[in-house]
């Protein structure tokens, strides 16, 4: 099992690579991005932009950015907890629909706030 990072990449992504990864994901309208270090980093935009969001399993996420992603925990620090760490086998099956994001078995309602 790996761990992953679920939450807004803004709190992860150091700050000299957030541009870098904005640009290459073109400001996350496409869901895959990297940071100039090769790192990946998967999202998508929340319905509301940012807040507070649960997920099913009791959960909140925090939101600065406006997307929640995840990414591989050992490629980023979790500064002060901002993420939530979740276990898989490999990077789940990851999408969003109207305003809900999957995460594997991780589901994001953003459409509410």
């Amino acid at each position: 099992m790996k761990a992953y990072l679920i939450g807004d990449p803004c709190y992860v992504v150091p700050s000299e690579e957030w541009e870098g990864l904005l640009e290459s994901s073109d400001f996350f309208r496409k869901p895959v991005g990297y940071t100039s270090s090769g790192k990946q980093v998967m999202a998508f935009h929340t319905a509301h932009g940012d807040g507070y969001y649960f997920d099913n399993m009791g959960n909140s996420y925090s939101v600065d950015a406006g997307v929640i992603g995840i990414m591989e925990a050992e490629d980023f620090k979790d500064p002060d907890d901002m993420m939530t760490v979740h276990m898989f086998d490999e990077l789940p099956e990851c999408h969003a629909n109207d305003g809900v994001l999957y995460f594997g078995d991780v589901i994001i309602n953003t459409d509410t706030l």
